[in-house]
């Protein structure tokens, strides 16, 4: 059984606090508060001739997905105020 636990790798999920704030804040201050912080990250957005702009960091795409999605919940969490317990 010991070694079973060592073939099964682990992935431990962290809930980082969400904060909302109040109106937009320039892309390029988003950019710069991330920067140095981040082992891994999505860009998404809005060029400024109004075409869709996407890049990943991470060639995995199950690491994308699991980006993407904890964002997502992150995002319903504070649209709906909803507290969950860890």
């Amino acid at each position: 059984m010991e070694k079973d636990d060592q073939d099964h790798k682990v992935v431990r999920l962290v809930r980082p606090e969400a904060e909302e704030t109040e109106g937009d804040i320039n892309i390029d201050l988003v950019f710069e508060a991330a920067k140095d912080k981040l082992k891994a990250g999505i860009v998404a957005g809005w060029t400024k001739d109004g075409e869709f702009y996407f890049a990943m960091s991470e060639g995995s795409i199950a690491e994308n997905l699991l980006l993407i999605e904890t964002a997502r919940l992150m995002l319903n969490e504070v649209m709906l105020g909803a507290q969950i317990d860890d």
